[in-house]
């Protein structure tokens, strides 16, 4: 499924994290968004509660479509809007979140702000790849 040398080939922006860095990071960045997740679900019912669990879980489809449209399908582009999409829809329930909880909100700061810099890299990657 995943093409390493696609990936291999691909021209690299200089602040591309050496693959073991993205080991290390994502498990971390899930278990504290689901911790987020889960401590909002345990909050009361109610209309922000529906509404930010909904965009949570839009940003999550976004989060697992990302590697297979970039990787598999080798789209960049479709891959960069992706990445914008899931960081507006994770700053708007970073948001939300905070509103219900502020201990949930903190906890998904982390992943907005490598959200933000995964996109800075995505579009490098786009712009230095642009032939391919």
């Amino acid at each position: 499924m995943f093409d390493s040398d696609f990936y291999k080939n691909l021209k690299k922006p200089v602040f591309t994290p050496k693959p073991d860095v993205f080991k290390i990071v994502w498990p971390i960045l899930y278990l504290l968004m689901f911790c987020s997740f889960f401590t909002v679900i345990a909050k009361e019912s109610g209309f922000i509660k529906k509404l930010s669990l909904t965009i949570f879980l839009i940003q999550l489809f976004l989060n697992i479509i990302w590697s297979p449209i970039f990787f598999v399908l080798k789209k960049m582009k479709a891959a960069f809007i992706i990445a914008v999409l899931m960081t507006i829809f994770t700053g708007i329930t970073t948001y939300l979140f905070f509103k219900i909880s502020v201990f949930s909100g903190l906890l998904l700061i982390p992943y907005l702000v490598w959200l933000i810099f995964a996109c800075i890299l995505n579009y490098s990657f786009l712009k230095l790849n642009s032939k391919k």
